[in-house]
């Protein structure tokens, strides 16, 4: 039990740790240089973002499946806003974050609606965010390579990190700030621990359930931004494997997956020990489908320590009440 509570609080970071150490053993300086470490932050930076939601949703007792197509109709509703609407980088980010908030709203309408599941909502909706997304751009790609300022977002720097990295960081400890101090985080970890006892104290577990599919839309939204600025291109194909990152990032990070508890800080870790792990493997000049097996590998991994904290977590409370 007492190895179960420290792989709690601090597994995922010592394993991060170990993990960058073996990689600089096996790679060299060139591994821990500025440049590559900044590099690797910017990948996982969207990744990052939208886990903060992801943490809100699952903590919640549900689980976002969509969170990839709305990321994809994020780089195209940017690039219509950009190309087509003409209504500047900032009417662009708020025509983008309407979306998000509307996607996460159908889930949360879904879920506390029609009373489904939200794994099967959520990849139902993911499917229909894709078909919108596709709608929306005519099948094609949308470039806006044109527009230097958006094209700037991604390449300014300060103390030698790239913005993306900062606006990651504001957009955390606001994260944190919503989760650890707000009457909707305590809402949030009420819902997800018990939802009966929780809606006799009074609490609208459904608005609580709802808000929480909304924060995933927005934060999102947010990932979706940062790539958009990177890529300067809005298309269907991307954020294939968006959702599944992010998922696996929230439970190694310690979110249980049965509800009432979340872990921002740790889901960071755990995004960061996924990019450093493809990074590794790039600079291996592994081909990128070895990347979709570690994924997966680690996502089982996470899946079973959660099960195994609950398994003996219910053991020790059973002992505890003999």
């Amino acid at each position: 039990m007492k190895l179960l509570k420290f792989w709690n609080r601090m597994g995922i970071f010592v394993l991060t740790i170990i993990v960058v150490l073996a990689c600089w053993m096996i790679l060299g300086n060139r591994f821990v240089s500025i440049f590559n470490i900044n590099n690797v932050l910017v990948q996982v930076c969207p990744t990052i973002i939208a886990g903060i939601g992801m943490v809100y949703v699952i903590t919640a007792g549900e689980i976002d499946m969509s969170i990839g197509s709305i990321y994809t109709i994020t780089t195209i509703v940017i690039g219509i806003g950009l190309t087509r609407l003409n209504v500047g980088i900032a009417g662009s980010i708020l025509l983008a974050v309407a979306v998000g908030i509307i996607c996460g709203l159908v889930n949360g309408m879904l879920v506390t609606g029609l009373r489904l599941p939200s794994f099967i909502a959520t990849l139902a909706s993911m499917l229909a965010f894709k078909g919108v997304s596709y709608i929306i751009s005519g099948g094609k790609d949308i470039l806006y390579l044109s527009n230097e300022k958006f094209q700037k977002m991604s390449s300014m720097r300060f103390l030698n990190f790239s913005l993306p990295i900062w606006v990651m960081l504001l957009l955390t400890l606001s994260g944190i700030f919503i989760y650890k101090r707000t009457s909707f985080g305590i809402y949030v970890r009420s819902v997800g621990s018990n939802k009966e006892v929780t809606a006799i104290t009074g609490i609208n577990v459904n608005l609580i359930t709802i808000m929480g599919f909304v924060m995933t839309g927005i934060f999102a939204v947010f990932g979706g931004v940062i790539t958009a600025s990177q890529t300067l291109i809005g298309t269907s194909t991307a954020g294939a494997t968006y959702s599944l990152d992010c998922v696996c990032a929230t439970v190694l990070g310690g979110t249980s997956m049965t509800g009432g508890k979340g872990n921002i800080p740790g889901m960071i870790c755990a995004a960061v020990l996924l990019g450093f792990l493809k990074n590794a493997l790039n600079m291996l000049n592994l081909p990128f489908y070895y990347q979709y097996i570690v994924t997966g590998v680690i996502l089982v991994f996470a899946l079973v320590m959660n099960n195994l904290q609950l398994l003996l977590s219910q053991k020790y409370m059973g002992n505890s009440l003999n």
